[in-house]
């Protein structure tokens, strides 16, 4: 029997990123196998995915508000509605219980650590009594699905589903493709480049870098997204480019000569992902999240999260190349993503 299955993402990206590709591979095998499978976003200006997308879904529709996202599903009458990140989690489920729809909640965003107990409260509410009819609590992490079971919700509605990114578009460079990036971005052959993804000081750890590079050796710094503060304070201590949006970050990891993450906070990060099925090396804090990765990869390397010791990473060049590059892509590629989203409805 047919199902349709309408997806509601509160996903703000004006680019695809990974999240998108991995929506559209899975309703190609959805469509494939007789079910249909539709999509509601965010309405973002300048959005350059909306209309290429939309072309592999059964229907999709950008929303403005959460007034819309009822409408919207309440006439696409679904029968399993899957809810990405939080935001759009109260109208999305208020209609999917409305239509008697089955209600799955796919949790991307690592829980703020030391939140008040308020907010915690508030929290454990929602899961607890707003979320009592949803099916399923997806975790894209072990240490996410720990923090739902420990607001009270059981073990058997909780899974986890790792994420998963397009190998074909994230793949190592050639030989050519390196230079020609490199030379397009205006970085030299010798130089040696720190790729880094930084819209949030605290939670990406901008800091904790800008200090490590006191000490660091002479390197360039490709930032993407960063606060004004941050491309000031790198600036002042490394030769920065600085990226405030990029429509294909592909052509970053082949620039690159590591990948660095400083974070505090992290779920299950797509760039950590990218990177290594670009066979570029990976330098992160020893945090559970990024632990769960790198247990599938050698080519990262988990410092704790100091200056002191992310330097001494960067004067050790620590990276390395993958050697068992095709093992580690077919770990994090879309195929075994999409069965496992598949197996899901059919439970």
């Amino acid at each position: 029997m047919s199902r349709h299955i309408v997806h509601v993402a509160d996903y703000g990206n004006p680019a695809p990123g990974s999240f998108v590709p991995g929506i559209v591979a899975l309703a190609k095998e959805l469509h494939l196998a007789g079910d249909r499978c539709s999509l509601i976003v965010k309405n973002v200006d300048n959005a350059t995915w909306h209309e290429t997308a939309s072309r592999s879904l059964h229907s999709f529709a950008a929303a403005s508000t959460p007034g819309e996202v009822f409408n919207l599903l309440w006439r696409a009458a679904p029968d399993v509605v899957h809810v990405h990140f939080v935001g759009w989690s109260l109208p999305a489920t208020t209609a999917a219980y409305a239509r008697h729809a089955r209600v799955i909640w796919h949790l991307h965003s690592a829980m703020e650590n030391g939140a008040g107990r308020l907010r915690r409260f508030a929290r454990a509410g929602k899961y607890n009594w707003f979320g009592a009819g949803v099916h399923k609590f997806v975790a894209v992490s072990d240490t996410l699905r720990r923090g739902v079971v420990d607001m009270g919700i059981s073990p058997d509605r909780v899974t986890v589903l790792r994420n998963a990114v397009d190998t074909k578009h994230f793949r190592p460079p050639t030989a050519a493709e390196r230079r020609q990036t490199r030379e397009s971005l205006g970085i030299g052959e010798s130089e040696r480049v720190i790729l880094y993804f930084g819209r949030d000081i605290d939670v990406k750890g901008a800091d904790i870098l800008w200090e490590a590079l006191d000490e660091s050796p002479p390197v360039v710094l490709l930032g993407v997204g960063l606060p004004p503060r941050a491309i000031a304070e790198f600036s002042s201590r490394v030769r920065t480019i600085a990226l405030p949006f990029v429509a294909d970050v592909a052509p970053l990891y082949w620039a690159a000569d590591v990948l660095v993450m400083p974070s505090r906070r992290e779920a299950a990060p797509y760039t950590m992902l990218e990177a290594l099925c670009s066979n570029l090396p990976v330098i992160g804090s020893n945090i559970a999240p990024l632990a769960e990765i790198a247990a599938q990869a050698s080519e990262v390397v988990l410092v704790a999260n100091d200056p002191t010791a992310f330097s001494r990473a960067l004067r050790n060049r620590v990276e390395r190349r993958s050697t068992e590059i095709e093992t580690v892509r077919a770990r994090f590629g879309l195929d075994h993503w999409v069965g496992e989203m598949r197996s899901l409805y059919a439970a």
